[in-house]
Protein backbone atom coordinates (compact mmCIF):
# COMPACT_ATOMS: atom_id res chain seq x y z
CA UNK A 1 0.00 0.00 0.00
CA UNK A 2 1.25 3.45 -0.73
CA UNK A 3 0.63 5.89 2.24
CA UNK A 4 1.03 9.01 0.50
CA UNK A 5 -0.98 8.24 -2.29
CA UNK A 6 -2.44 11.07 -4.06
CA UNK A 7 -5.31 11.85 -7.01
CA UNK A 8 -6.64 14.54 -9.37
CA UNK A 9 -10.29 14.28 -9.79
CA UNK A 10 -13.00 16.15 -11.46
CA UNK A 11 -15.66 16.21 -8.36
CA UNK A 12 -19.02 16.43 -9.31
CA UNK A 13 -20.95 17.48 -6.01
CA UNK A 14 -24.22 18.86 -7.65
CA UNK A 15 -24.50 14.56 -8.23
CA UNK A 16 -23.97 13.62 -4.19
CA UNK A 17 -27.22 14.19 -3.44
CA UNK A 18 -28.51 11.65 -6.10
CA UNK A 19 -25.48 9.07 -6.41
CA UNK A 20 -24.18 8.87 -2.85
CA UNK A 21 -26.80 6.62 -1.27
CA UNK A 22 -25.94 3.81 -3.90
CA UNK A 23 -22.15 4.81 -3.84
CA UNK A 24 -21.71 4.21 0.19
CA UNK A 25 -23.73 0.78 -0.07
CA UNK A 26 -21.60 -0.17 -3.26
CA UNK A 27 -17.93 1.67 -3.35
CA UNK A 28 -15.46 0.03 -0.42
CA UNK A 29 -14.40 2.52 1.76
CA UNK A 30 -12.35 4.61 1.77
CA UNK A 31 -12.91 5.94 -1.74
CA UNK A 32 -16.33 6.45 -0.44
CA UNK A 33 -14.81 9.53 1.17
CA UNK A 34 -14.47 11.36 -1.66
CA UNK A 35 -18.12 12.81 -3.68
CA UNK A 36 -18.82 11.20 -7.09
CA UNK A 37 -16.07 12.29 -9.41
CA UNK A 38 -14.14 10.79 -12.62
CA UNK A 39 -10.69 10.57 -12.08
CA UNK A 40 -8.02 12.01 -14.21
CA UNK A 41 -4.39 10.92 -12.40
CA UNK A 42 -4.14 8.50 -10.06
CA UNK A 43 -1.40 7.95 -8.77
CA UNK A 44 -0.37 11.65 -8.95
CA UNK A 45 2.88 12.54 -6.85
CA UNK A 46 3.54 11.31 -3.94
CA UNK A 47 2.00 13.63 -0.73
CA UNK A 48 5.49 14.82 0.16
CA UNK A 49 6.00 16.13 -3.38
CA UNK A 50 3.26 18.34 -3.23
CA UNK A 51 5.44 21.46 -3.72
CA UNK A 52 3.40 25.37 -4.05
CA UNK A 53 5.40 25.01 -7.78
CA UNK A 54 2.81 22.05 -8.25
CA UNK A 55 0.04 23.39 -7.09
CA UNK A 56 0.77 26.96 -9.13
CA UNK A 57 1.12 25.04 -12.04
CA UNK A 58 -1.94 22.85 -11.17
CA UNK A 59 -3.78 25.90 -10.64
CA UNK A 60 -2.50 27.49 -13.93
CA UNK A 61 -3.51 24.63 -15.84
CA UNK A 62 -6.98 24.50 -14.42
CA UNK A 63 -7.50 27.92 -14.89
CA UNK A 64 -6.68 27.51 -18.51
CA UNK A 65 -9.22 24.81 -18.82
CA UNK A 66 -12.53 26.16 -19.67
CA UNK A 67 -15.54 24.18 -17.74
CA UNK A 68 -17.64 22.05 -19.12
CA UNK A 69 -20.57 19.86 -19.05
CA UNK A 70 -21.03 16.01 -20.24
CA UNK A 71 -23.60 13.96 -19.70
CA UNK A 72 -23.26 10.20 -17.76
CA UNK A 73 -25.48 7.49 -18.86
CA UNK A 74 -23.93 4.39 -20.61
CA UNK A 75 -23.15 1.65 -18.00
CA UNK A 76 -19.95 -0.24 -18.46
CA UNK A 77 -17.70 -2.21 -16.41
CA UNK A 78 -14.15 -3.16 -16.44
CA UNK A 79 -14.65 -7.12 -15.01
CA UNK A 80 -11.50 -7.56 -13.70
CA UNK A 81 -11.67 -5.16 -11.21
CA UNK A 82 -14.99 -5.69 -10.31
CA UNK A 83 -16.14 -2.17 -11.51
CA UNK A 84 -19.15 -0.96 -12.82
CA UNK A 85 -19.32 2.54 -13.91
CA UNK A 86 -21.03 5.20 -16.34
CA UNK A 87 -19.39 7.21 -18.87
CA UNK A 88 -19.09 10.33 -19.63
CA UNK A 89 -19.65 11.76 -22.74
CA UNK A 90 -18.22 13.68 -24.03
CA UNK A 91 -15.22 13.00 -22.12
CA UNK A 92 -12.96 14.89 -24.60
CA UNK A 93 -12.20 17.52 -22.33
CA UNK A 94 -11.13 15.05 -19.59
CA UNK A 95 -8.94 12.62 -21.44
CA UNK A 96 -7.62 16.62 -22.58
CA UNK A 97 -7.08 16.95 -18.66
CA UNK A 98 -5.45 14.04 -18.46
CA UNK A 99 -2.85 13.92 -21.06
CA UNK A 100 -1.71 17.30 -19.95
CA UNK A 101 -1.10 16.38 -16.95
CA UNK A 102 0.45 13.03 -17.86
CA UNK A 103 2.90 14.94 -20.35
CA UNK A 104 3.81 17.80 -17.67
CA UNK A 105 4.39 15.42 -14.77
CA UNK A 106 5.82 12.25 -16.42
CA UNK A 107 7.60 11.52 -12.75
CA UNK A 108 4.23 10.40 -11.61
CA UNK A 109 2.92 7.75 -14.11
CA UNK A 110 -0.79 6.69 -13.94
CA UNK A 111 -1.92 3.64 -13.17
CA UNK A 112 -3.41 3.45 -16.35
CA UNK A 113 -1.55 5.24 -19.04
CA UNK A 114 -4.43 5.39 -21.26
CA UNK A 115 -7.20 5.69 -18.99
CA UNK A 116 -11.03 5.37 -19.63
CA UNK A 117 -13.01 8.14 -18.24
CA UNK A 118 -15.55 6.75 -15.75
CA UNK A 119 -17.64 7.52 -12.76
CA UNK A 120 -17.28 4.41 -10.75
CA UNK A 121 -20.63 3.27 -9.08
CA UNK A 122 -19.24 0.29 -7.19
CA UNK A 123 -15.32 -2.32 -6.67
CA UNK A 124 -13.93 -4.83 -6.23
CA UNK A 125 -17.39 -7.18 -7.25
CA UNK A 126 -17.62 -10.20 -8.91
CA UNK A 127 -19.23 -10.80 -11.92
CA UNK A 128 -22.08 -11.94 -10.60
CA UNK A 129 -22.75 -9.30 -7.84
CA UNK A 130 -22.10 -6.34 -10.58
CA UNK A 131 -24.71 -8.05 -12.55
CA UNK A 132 -27.00 -7.78 -9.24
CA UNK A 133 -25.84 -4.00 -9.01
CA UNK A 134 -26.18 -3.00 -11.98
CA UNK A 135 -30.24 -3.95 -11.74
CA UNK A 136 -29.87 -2.03 -8.34
CA UNK A 137 -28.84 0.93 -10.04
CA UNK A 138 -30.91 0.43 -13.37
CA UNK A 139 -34.03 0.21 -11.02
CA UNK A 140 -33.07 3.09 -8.55
CA UNK A 141 -31.94 5.32 -11.41
CA UNK A 142 -32.97 4.31 -14.49
CA UNK A 143 -35.62 7.47 -14.91
CA UNK A 144 -32.69 9.79 -13.93
CA UNK A 145 -30.68 8.87 -17.20
CA UNK A 146 -28.53 10.21 -18.37
CA UNK A 147 -27.25 12.48 -15.64
CA UNK A 148 -26.18 16.01 -16.51
CA UNK A 149 -22.59 16.61 -15.04
CA UNK A 150 -21.30 19.70 -14.90
CA UNK A 151 -17.27 20.09 -14.16
CA UNK A 152 -15.87 23.52 -12.77
CA UNK A 153 -12.98 22.23 -10.81
CA UNK A 154 -10.43 19.55 -10.18
CA UNK A 155 -9.52 18.49 -6.73
CA UNK A 156 -6.01 17.00 -5.67
CA UNK A 157 -6.72 14.49 -2.76
CA UNK A 158 -4.24 12.85 -0.04
CA UNK A 159 -4.72 9.70 1.25
CA UNK A 160 -4.09 9.31 4.87
CA UNK A 161 -4.54 6.64 7.49
CA UNK A 162 -6.84 4.75 4.95
CA UNK A 163 -9.44 7.75 4.53
CA UNK A 164 -8.80 10.22 1.25
CA UNK A 165 -8.98 13.99 2.26
CA UNK A 166 -9.28 17.10 -0.40
CA UNK A 167 -5.93 19.12 -0.03
CA UNK A 168 -6.77 21.76 -2.74
CA UNK A 169 -9.47 22.84 -4.85
CA UNK A 170 -8.10 24.21 -8.35
CA UNK A 171 -11.40 25.92 -10.27
CA UNK A 172 -11.86 25.83 -14.10
CA UNK A 173 -12.09 28.84 -16.33
CA UNK A 174 -15.78 29.99 -16.58
CA UNK A 175 -17.07 30.13 -20.05
CA UNK A 176 -16.37 33.60 -21.24
CA UNK A 177 -13.69 34.22 -18.70
CA UNK A 178 -10.37 33.11 -21.17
Amino acid sequence: MRPDLTALIVPLHQLTPLLQPFLLQHVQSPAATVPPHITLHMPFLPATAITPRVLSDLAQLCAATPAFDSKLGNLSRFPQAGVLYLEPDPDTALLALSTEIQRRYPEAPADFPEPIMHLSLSYAYAAADLDRIERLFKQAYQQDLPLNAAATSVSLYVKRNNVWHEHTVFPLARPGSR
